[in-house]
């Protein structure tokens, strides 16, 4: 339903404006327009207070960290609420690069897993040594191109194409594809993600004692809207000597309430 409005005009004291502006936005009928640009150090800080937490209220919030608050969830110490939503955000972040990282060794221990497990730092050493092996992806019909001295090992192959491990005194140039070495091997793929289960499910545990104080944390967040209401509504004021100003529009039913707080 379309309510008609006035536009209101409230003038007060400098000194009393903050008491205004505060009876005012306790009535909620009015909405402010602003005179200026509100700004300034309460507004910026009640703003990165705000991102703040409603960042740690979205990670919380996501349904695999929802849970219930028996036991010893409910004891998850939020006195500094900023505190505790840089906590959740740090952790959050962690968990999802754990996890990202996760998916990765995975698709690496899939894509290498026909090779065998090896350690691919002994490789490095041989190396040091001039023992040169490499990975290769051949045509199963071209194996015999490689240089005289190579030691070529099929390891298995597929769609006509061969996987071999070459052996060599020396490097040398071939056209053939050279495969990039993992930096773990297969067994130390496996036992890092193992050790990454561990540590994630560890860091959701944390992320879900964190839930049960969602009410309060939107209680806070509630309080940081009307604080933020109220700053914009003052700096966006204008004054004239000892007086200052604010106006807007009102419901025209609001005129007595309206009234009533214009001449406390």
């Amino acid at each position: 339903m379309i309510v008609p409005m006035k536009k209101v005009t409230i003038i007060t004291q400098a000194k009393d404006a903050s008491a205004a502006v505060r009876s005012l936005c306790g009535l909620g009928v009015m909405h402010v327009e602003h005179c200026q640009p509100p700004k300034g150090k309460d507004i910026s800080q009640i703003k990165d207070d705000l991102e703040l937490i409603n960042q740690a209220m979205e990670v919380i919030s996501k349904a695999e960290f929802a849970t219930g608050c028996e036991g010893s969830l409910m004891h998850k110490d939020i006195s500094d609420w900023k505190l505790a939503c840089r906590h959740i955000i740090d952790t959050w972040k962690r968990l999802d690069q754990l996890q990202e990282f996760q998916h990765s060794l995975l698709l690496k221990i899939e894509e290498y897993s026909s090779w065998g497990d090896f350690d691919p730092g002994l490789i490095h050493q041989l190396a040091q040594k001039n023992v040169f092996v490499r990975l290769y992806q051949v045509p199963l019909k071209e194996m015999d191109q490689f240089p005289d001295g190579a030691v070529i090992k099929k390891i298995y192959s597929k769609s006509n194409t061969a996987y071999c491990v070459v052996v060599s005194r020396e490097k040398f140039e071939c056209p053939f594809r050279e495969i990039e070495l993992p930096k773990l091997g297969i067994a130390q793929m496996q036992k890092r993600l193992s050790e990454d289960r561990r540590i994630i499910e560890a860091l959701s545990d944390d992320l879900k004692s964190f839930f049960c104080h969602y009410p309060k944390l939107s209680a806070i967040k509630r309080f940081l809207e009307k604080e933020l209401e109220l700053q914009e509504a003052l700096n966006g004021m204008s004054q004239a000597g000892i007086l200052t100003y604010i106006r807007g529009f009102a419901p025209f039913d609001s005129e007595k309430p309206l009234r009533e707080v214009a001449l406390k």
